[in-house]
Protein backbone atom coordinates (compact mmCIF):
# COMPACT_ATOMS: atom_id res chain seq x y z
CA UNK A 1 0.00 0.00 0.00
CA UNK A 2 2.74 2.52 0.90
CA UNK A 3 4.76 1.61 -2.52
CA UNK A 4 1.76 2.22 -3.98
CA UNK A 5 1.46 5.78 -2.05
CA UNK A 6 5.12 7.20 -3.17
CA UNK A 7 4.45 5.80 -6.77
CA UNK A 8 1.61 8.12 -6.57
CA UNK A 9 3.32 11.22 -5.39
CA UNK A 10 6.49 10.83 -7.40
CA UNK A 11 4.41 10.57 -10.82
CA UNK A 12 4.76 10.63 -13.70
CA UNK A 13 8.03 9.14 -14.50
CA UNK A 14 9.21 8.79 -10.67
CA UNK A 15 13.37 7.71 -10.02
CA UNK A 16 13.62 4.15 -9.10
CA UNK A 17 13.18 3.74 -5.56
CA UNK A 18 16.17 3.49 -3.76
CA UNK A 19 17.27 0.34 -1.44
CA UNK A 20 15.96 0.58 2.24
CA UNK A 21 19.37 1.24 3.24
CA UNK A 22 19.68 4.34 1.45
CA UNK A 23 18.46 7.50 3.62
CA UNK A 24 16.27 9.35 0.17
CA UNK A 25 16.33 12.16 2.07
CA UNK A 26 16.86 14.21 5.38
CA UNK A 27 16.77 11.14 7.90
CA UNK A 28 19.77 10.29 10.38
CA UNK A 29 23.13 9.06 8.49
CA UNK A 30 22.72 12.10 6.15
CA UNK A 31 21.96 15.17 8.38
CA UNK A 32 20.05 18.04 7.32
CA UNK A 33 20.90 19.21 3.46
CA UNK A 34 19.46 22.10 3.64
CA UNK A 35 20.70 26.14 5.23
CA UNK A 36 18.35 26.91 7.95
CA UNK A 37 19.20 29.99 9.07
CA UNK A 38 18.63 31.40 12.63
CA UNK A 39 18.06 34.54 13.74
CA UNK A 40 20.52 36.53 15.75
CA UNK A 41 23.70 38.58 15.45
CA UNK A 42 25.43 37.12 13.05
CA UNK A 43 27.72 36.20 15.56
CA UNK A 44 26.92 32.66 17.85
CA UNK A 45 23.37 32.13 17.02
CA UNK A 46 20.76 28.96 18.41
CA UNK A 47 18.01 26.29 18.32
CA UNK A 48 17.09 24.02 20.25
CA UNK A 49 14.37 21.49 18.33
CA UNK A 50 12.51 19.09 20.29
CA UNK A 51 10.82 16.33 18.28
CA UNK A 52 8.40 12.87 19.36
CA UNK A 53 6.54 10.74 17.12
CA UNK A 54 4.11 7.58 18.07
CA UNK A 55 3.51 4.21 15.75
CA UNK A 56 0.56 2.30 17.31
CA UNK A 57 -1.16 -1.00 16.06
CA UNK A 58 2.13 -2.11 13.71
CA UNK A 59 1.25 -5.67 13.09
CA UNK A 60 4.54 -7.42 12.47
CA UNK A 61 4.28 -9.65 8.69
CA UNK A 62 3.55 -13.32 9.54
CA UNK A 63 3.05 -12.96 12.78
CA UNK A 64 -0.14 -11.63 15.30
CA UNK A 65 1.83 -9.94 17.01
CA UNK A 66 2.36 -6.20 16.64
CA UNK A 67 5.95 -3.47 16.96
CA UNK A 68 4.90 -0.20 17.99
CA UNK A 69 7.33 2.28 18.97
CA UNK A 70 7.56 5.58 20.64
CA UNK A 71 10.39 8.33 19.43
CA UNK A 72 11.64 11.40 20.93
CA UNK A 73 14.54 13.64 21.01
CA UNK A 74 16.11 16.59 21.10
CA UNK A 75 19.00 18.44 19.09
CA UNK A 76 21.48 21.75 19.90
CA UNK A 77 22.27 23.52 16.90
CA UNK A 78 24.97 26.08 17.24
CA UNK A 79 25.34 28.62 14.05
CA UNK A 80 27.98 31.07 13.18
CA UNK A 81 28.10 33.47 10.17
CA UNK A 82 31.87 33.27 8.32
CA UNK A 83 32.70 36.08 5.38
CA UNK A 84 31.65 35.95 2.04
CA UNK A 85 28.19 35.16 3.11
CA UNK A 86 28.87 31.59 4.20
CA UNK A 87 28.35 29.52 7.29
CA UNK A 88 29.02 27.42 9.66
CA UNK A 89 26.86 25.23 11.61
CA UNK A 90 27.40 22.69 15.03
CA UNK A 91 24.94 20.08 15.92
CA UNK A 92 24.86 17.69 19.00
CA UNK A 93 21.27 15.78 18.98
CA UNK A 94 20.12 12.34 20.98
CA UNK A 95 17.11 10.29 20.21
CA UNK A 96 15.39 6.99 22.20
CA UNK A 97 13.43 4.54 20.46
CA UNK A 98 11.27 3.11 22.71
CA UNK A 99 9.64 -0.31 20.96
CA UNK A 100 6.41 -1.29 22.96
CA UNK A 101 7.03 -5.41 22.96
CA UNK A 102 10.25 -7.25 22.91
CA UNK A 103 11.80 -9.55 20.41
CA UNK A 104 14.45 -12.04 19.58
CA UNK A 105 16.59 -11.35 16.95
CA UNK A 106 18.94 -13.45 15.33
CA UNK A 107 18.71 -16.14 18.79
CA UNK A 108 20.03 -13.39 20.75
CA UNK A 109 19.31 -13.40 24.60
CA UNK A 110 18.91 -9.97 25.23
CA UNK A 111 15.07 -8.24 23.84
CA UNK A 112 15.26 -5.11 22.33
CA UNK A 113 13.41 -2.50 24.90
CA UNK A 114 14.93 0.34 23.58
CA UNK A 115 17.97 2.07 21.38
CA UNK A 116 19.54 5.22 21.76
CA UNK A 117 21.22 7.50 19.20
CA UNK A 118 23.79 10.54 19.60
CA UNK A 119 24.85 12.42 17.16
CA UNK A 120 27.47 15.35 16.78
CA UNK A 121 28.01 17.05 13.29
CA UNK A 122 29.77 19.84 11.84
CA UNK A 123 28.82 21.59 8.40
CA UNK A 124 29.87 24.39 6.39
CA UNK A 125 27.72 25.96 3.74
CA UNK A 126 29.16 28.25 0.94
CA UNK A 127 27.25 31.33 0.22
CA UNK A 128 23.43 30.24 -0.96
CA UNK A 129 23.46 33.13 -3.36
CA UNK A 130 26.43 31.78 -5.33
CA UNK A 131 25.85 30.36 -9.02
CA UNK A 132 26.31 26.76 -7.43
CA UNK A 133 25.58 26.71 -3.72
CA UNK A 134 27.64 23.96 -1.94
CA UNK A 135 28.11 22.64 1.71
CA UNK A 136 30.57 19.99 3.29
CA UNK A 137 29.69 18.17 6.59
CA UNK A 138 31.58 15.17 8.52
CA UNK A 139 29.33 13.49 11.81
CA UNK A 140 30.44 11.34 14.70
CA UNK A 141 27.34 9.17 15.78
CA UNK A 142 26.86 5.85 17.91
CA UNK A 143 23.77 3.44 18.58
CA UNK A 144 23.50 1.95 21.72
CA UNK A 145 20.98 -1.29 23.11
CA UNK A 146 21.72 -2.84 26.50
CA UNK A 147 23.96 -0.44 28.34
CA UNK A 148 26.88 -0.02 25.66
CA UNK A 149 28.79 3.21 26.01
CA UNK A 150 28.63 5.23 22.90
CA UNK A 151 32.45 6.69 23.00
CA UNK A 152 33.19 2.76 22.56
CA UNK A 153 31.01 2.82 19.26
CA UNK A 154 31.37 5.58 17.46
CA UNK A 155 31.33 5.71 13.68
CA UNK A 156 31.87 8.16 11.63
CA UNK A 157 30.68 9.89 7.63
CA UNK A 158 30.53 13.04 6.04
CA UNK A 159 28.81 14.24 2.88
CA UNK A 160 29.94 16.93 -0.23
CA UNK A 161 27.13 18.60 -1.71
CA UNK A 162 25.57 21.36 -4.69
CA UNK A 163 22.81 22.40 -5.64
CA UNK A 164 23.28 22.55 -9.86
CA UNK A 165 20.91 25.11 -11.03
CA UNK A 166 19.05 23.56 -14.92
CA UNK A 167 17.51 26.42 -15.50
CA UNK A 168 15.09 29.62 -13.98
CA UNK A 169 13.50 28.27 -10.42
CA UNK A 170 14.42 24.49 -11.48
CA UNK A 171 17.67 22.83 -10.04
CA UNK A 172 19.29 20.16 -8.86
CA UNK A 173 20.91 18.70 -5.44
CA UNK A 174 23.54 16.17 -6.00
CA UNK A 175 25.16 15.13 -2.81
CA UNK A 176 28.11 12.18 -2.22
CA UNK A 177 27.51 10.68 1.27
CA UNK A 178 30.34 8.45 2.92
CA UNK A 179 28.73 6.60 6.52
CA UNK A 180 30.56 3.76 8.31
CA UNK A 181 28.28 0.96 9.80
CA UNK A 182 28.32 -1.33 12.68
CA UNK A 183 30.20 -4.36 11.75
CA UNK A 184 28.86 -3.38 7.73
CA UNK A 185 30.77 -2.43 4.77
CA UNK A 186 31.07 1.34 4.53
CA UNK A 187 27.98 2.89 2.38
CA UNK A 188 29.01 5.12 -0.03
CA UNK A 189 25.38 6.93 -1.26
CA UNK A 190 25.45 9.45 -4.35
CA UNK A 191 21.89 11.78 -4.40
CA UNK A 192 20.40 13.54 -6.97
CA UNK A 193 17.07 15.69 -5.82
CA UNK A 194 15.52 17.66 -8.09
CA UNK A 195 14.44 21.82 -6.41
CA UNK A 196 11.85 23.32 -8.83
CA UNK A 197 10.01 26.44 -7.67
CA UNK A 198 6.92 26.26 -9.37
CA UNK A 199 5.52 29.09 -7.99
CA UNK A 200 5.73 31.56 -5.06
CA UNK A 201 3.29 29.12 -3.49
CA UNK A 202 4.27 25.77 -4.38
CA UNK A 203 7.84 24.22 -4.05
CA UNK A 204 8.90 20.65 -4.90
CA UNK A 205 12.50 20.05 -2.53
CA UNK A 206 13.69 20.16 0.30
CA UNK A 207 10.04 19.55 2.73
CA UNK A 208 10.49 19.41 6.75
CA UNK A 209 13.03 16.85 7.06
CA UNK A 210 12.02 14.84 3.55
CA UNK A 211 11.98 15.38 -0.71
CA UNK A 212 8.34 16.36 -1.53
CA UNK A 213 5.97 19.13 -2.41
CA UNK A 214 5.19 22.14 -0.52
CA UNK A 215 2.23 24.83 -0.13
CA UNK A 216 3.12 28.20 1.40
CA UNK A 217 -0.54 29.42 2.82
CA UNK A 218 0.72 32.57 4.25
CA UNK A 219 3.99 33.92 5.35
CA UNK A 220 3.84 31.85 8.59
CA UNK A 221 2.37 28.85 7.54
CA UNK A 222 3.40 25.73 5.22
CA UNK A 223 1.62 22.61 4.47
CA UNK A 224 3.61 19.82 2.20
CA UNK A 225 3.52 16.37 1.75
CA UNK A 226 7.06 14.45 2.05
CA UNK A 227 8.79 11.40 1.77
CA UNK A 228 11.34 10.22 4.06
CA UNK A 229 13.75 6.90 4.24
CA UNK A 230 15.67 6.40 7.22
CA UNK A 231 18.24 4.57 9.15
CA UNK A 232 20.04 4.12 12.21
CA UNK A 233 22.34 1.25 13.04
CA UNK A 234 22.66 0.05 17.43
CA UNK A 235 25.13 -2.03 18.61
CA UNK A 236 23.99 -4.82 21.03
CA UNK A 237 25.09 -4.71 24.37
CA UNK A 238 28.34 -7.35 25.42
CA UNK A 239 26.14 -9.42 27.50
CA UNK A 240 24.23 -10.40 24.57
CA UNK A 241 24.14 -13.42 22.38
CA UNK A 242 25.29 -11.38 19.28
CA UNK A 243 27.89 -8.70 21.51
CA UNK A 244 29.69 -8.19 18.26
CA UNK A 245 26.18 -7.93 16.07
CA UNK A 246 24.38 -4.45 15.51
CA UNK A 247 20.34 -3.96 14.37
CA UNK A 248 19.52 -1.78 11.74
CA UNK A 249 15.91 0.14 12.17
CA UNK A 250 15.05 1.05 8.62
CA UNK A 251 11.77 3.39 8.57
CA UNK A 252 10.59 4.02 4.60
CA UNK A 253 7.35 6.58 5.50
CA UNK A 254 5.19 9.02 3.40
CA UNK A 255 4.00 12.12 5.41
CA UNK A 256 1.70 15.28 5.29
CA UNK A 257 1.26 17.87 7.74
CA UNK A 258 1.90 21.53 8.44
CA UNK A 259 5.05 24.03 9.38
CA UNK A 260 3.81 27.06 11.69
CA UNK A 261 6.43 29.75 12.26
CA UNK A 262 4.79 32.75 13.73
CA UNK A 263 8.36 34.04 14.43
CA UNK A 264 12.01 33.69 14.19
CA UNK A 265 12.52 31.96 17.75
CA UNK A 266 9.37 29.64 17.45
CA UNK A 267 8.49 27.09 15.01
CA UNK A 268 6.12 24.05 14.95
CA UNK A 269 5.76 20.98 12.22
CA UNK A 270 3.09 18.89 13.35
CA UNK A 271 2.51 15.83 10.36
CA UNK A 272 1.06 12.58 10.42
CA UNK A 273 2.03 9.59 7.85
CA UNK A 274 2.11 5.80 7.25
CA UNK A 275 5.41 4.06 7.57
CA UNK A 276 7.07 0.67 7.01
CA UNK A 277 9.47 -0.33 9.32
CA UNK A 278 12.05 -3.02 9.15
CA UNK A 279 14.85 -4.23 11.88
CA UNK A 280 17.58 -6.77 10.71
CA UNK A 281 20.39 -8.12 13.29
CA UNK A 282 23.83 -8.19 11.15
CA UNK A 283 27.16 -9.65 12.28
CA UNK A 284 29.81 -8.67 9.25
CA UNK A 285 28.02 -7.91 6.88
CA UNK A 286 25.39 -11.42 7.18
CA UNK A 287 22.24 -10.57 8.25
CA UNK A 288 21.45 -13.07 11.07
CA UNK A 289 17.39 -12.12 11.88
CA UNK A 290 15.06 -9.39 10.40
CA UNK A 291 11.04 -8.69 11.18
CA UNK A 292 9.01 -6.77 8.99
CA UNK A 293 6.06 -4.39 9.79
CA UNK A 294 3.39 -3.35 7.35
CA UNK A 295 1.86 -0.10 7.06
CA UNK A 296 1.09 1.60 9.86
CA UNK A 297 -0.55 5.43 10.58
CA UNK A 298 1.87 7.50 12.96
CA UNK A 299 2.03 10.74 14.06
CA UNK A 300 4.25 13.78 15.33
CA UNK A 301 5.79 17.27 15.85
CA UNK A 302 8.86 18.96 16.09
CA UNK A 303 9.31 22.36 18.23
CA UNK A 304 12.13 24.54 17.65
CA UNK A 305 13.01 27.20 19.91
CA UNK A 306 15.58 30.00 18.11
CA UNK A 307 18.03 32.23 19.33
CA UNK A 308 15.58 35.48 19.94
CA UNK A 309 13.73 33.23 22.79
CA UNK A 310 17.14 31.65 23.76
CA UNK A 311 18.98 34.83 24.81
Amino acid sequence: MLALLLFSLLAPNPPKAPAPSSPLALGPGLGDLTLRTLDGNGDWDAKFDFNGAAYKSTRVKGAPESLDLDRFGGRLELQHSMPAEQVVSLGFEYERLAYGNNYMLGGTTAPLHSADHWRVDATWFGAQDAPIPWFASARAEAGLVDGAKPLDELTFGGNLGATVPLMEHVGVKLVIDVNERHEDDVRILPLALLDWRISEAWHLGDQAGGWGLGFQGNPATNYFLSVNLEERGYRLGKESGAPDAAIYDEELSLRGGMVWHPNPGLKVDLFVGLAERELELRDDGEGLGTIETDDALFGGIRLSLGTSYLK
